[in-house]
């Protein structure tokens, strides 16, 4: 937390960095800077104007309520000049001005991008936003090289539905390049069985991934059809290392998803590390849940088993 850092900060932030010609890497943590306005942002994304040789760029505006599109379109108003970007991280949870109109601004200026390595964008609790913003943001992907990894926030993003997954999923570049996969939509209660279908039949995106976490906690929708979608995902994922599953009080879920989900596990011979979270989904069984970890016990590679029930 951050109370007195404010505008004033950020136009010396941003006059400093106009002097540091070949800096590589910038990391800014304002979370909580709730002084912070669309001034104060055009004041640093004046200081990227010249950094052609920024490899990677993160900064954390969550919290800072006051930020509104306009905030995003002037941070992101000399992104087209950092021509080695390789790495973005960008934050702006509980930012809830920021709407689709914003999150068009940022694609705009990223979309020509073709070296990105990893991206990472958190927007949760950013009620504004809906599956045209995400369509926007999905026009960043296409076209990369050779992208590694994406981290995508939009928990609470309560407009977002399954044609927002649907174009997520469709504009991953086909490349094989992919190895960590990192998507958040807990809270989203318009994503349905559908919404984990587009998954399956993508098998070409996702021949590399060794780190697959997907989390769609209390989303009300989603039923043991969805767990029948993921687990013929799942049969595709040859090279999986790690997997991270969280359908908390996913109350449609119950031992026919879970025996569903047990088929797709049979194939992960390159597991090593499982975390799942099927709390609160109160039909699912003690049957079902012995079945799953007998299925785990036959992982020959499996190092580390996190599952939860309860």
């Amino acid at each position: 937390m951050c109370e007195e850092i404010g505008d004033g900060a950020l136009k010396h932030i941003g006059e400093g960095l106009k002097e540091l010609i070949s800096l590589q890497n910038i990391n800014f943590n304002f979370y909580d800077c709730k002084k912070i306005t669309n001034n104060g942002l055009r004041h640093l994304g004046k200081g990227l104007e010249k950094k052609t040789l920024l490899k990677n760029f993160e900064i954390d505006l969550s919290e800072c309520e006051k930020i509104t599109d306009v905030g995003l379109q002037n941070l992101s108003e000399n992104f087209q000049n950092l021509i080695s970007l390789q790495n973005i991280s960008l934050k702006f949870s509980n930012c809830e001005k920021i709407s689709d109109k914003g999150v068009l601004s940022l694609s705009e200026r990223l979309n020509d991008f073709k070296s990105f390595q990893k991206i990472m964008l958190v927007f949760s609790n950013c009620s504004k936003i809906s599956d045209v913003g995400l369509s926007h943001l999905c026009e960043i992907f296409k076209g990369l090289l050779s992208f590694e990894e994406l981290s995508l926030d939009f928990s609470c993003c309560e407009k977002i539905t399954d044609l927002g997954i649907r174009s997520l999923i469709e504009d991953l570049p086909g490349a094989n390049s992919l190895q960590n996969l990192n998507l958040s939509f807990q809270r989203c209660p318009m994503i349905t069985d559908n919404g984990l279908k587009y998954f399956t039949g993508s098998s070409n995106k996702f021949h590399s991934l060794k780190q697959l976490s997907l989390r769609f906690d209390r989303c009300p929708e989603i039923s043991d059809m969805g767990m029948q979608y993921l687990s013929e995902a799942l049969k595709e994922l040859k090279a999986l290392e790690k997997l991270d599953l969280n359908f908390f009080e996913c109350k449609g879920l119950t031992d026919v998803g879970m025996n569903y989900l047990s088929e797709g596990f049979k194939t992960l011979k390159s597991l090593q590390i499982i975390n799942c979270n099927f709390r609160c989904c109160k039909q699912i069984t003690t049957l079902a849940k012995e079945r799953v970890e007998d299925i785990l016990k036959r992982l020959v590679l499996l190092q580390q088993v996190n599952v939860k029930f309860a």
